[in-house]
């Protein structure tokens, strides 16, 4: 069943080649022995990054651990999230993307996820603002130790 809602956001999953590129950048969080599929992402469009625009991926993280609350958006818990840890947009964990590697992602349509994609919505101007600042930040090297190379990303996806 899908959601009988127009959304105003775009939740997508990555095409496991997507992934591939990466084997040496764990932070990707490349999915082995599973479609790209099982990891849907909210996408917002047209960030600033170094004086250009791009298109980002931040994954929905399930259990988020000791990260400081900069760097993810926290939604309401899921059956999957485990005690002490959080369930939330992860900024650090977000990635420039092309149309090349997305696939469509089907929401459950179900009273949970409805209830999330309707918090997003009604906070997605926070989530854009806080994910700028993330780049912000990023870019004069204000970042955690365990975040994805966006430099890196950037450089392969510009080599396709």
């Amino acid at each position: 069943m899908s959601s009988q809602y127009k959304r105003k956001i775009k939740v997508v999953t990555i095409k496991q080649s997507f992934y591939e590129l990466f084997s040496e950048n764990h932070e990707i969080m490349r999915i082995m022995g599973q479609e790209a599929k099982d990891r849907p992402c909210l996408i917002l469009l047209k960030m600033k990054y170094k004086g250009n625009i791009h298109t980002f991926a931040i994954p929905f993280r399930s259990n988020i651990g000791n990260a400081p609350s900069n760097t993810y958006f926290p939604l309401p818990k899921r059956a999957k999230t485990k005690d002490r840890r959080k369930h939330g947009l992860h900024y650090s964990k977000m990635f420039p993307i092309t149309e090349k590697y997305m696939l469509a992602y089907h929401m459950g349509g179900d009273f949970q996820e409805e209830l999330v994609m309707a918090y997003i919505e009604r906070n997605i101007k926070q989530i854009y603002s806080e994910a700028a600042q993330y780049l912000k930040n990023y870019e004069t090297g204000q970042h955690e130790l365990f975040c994805v190379d966006i430099d890196d990303v950037l450089i392969k996806l510009n080599n396709q």
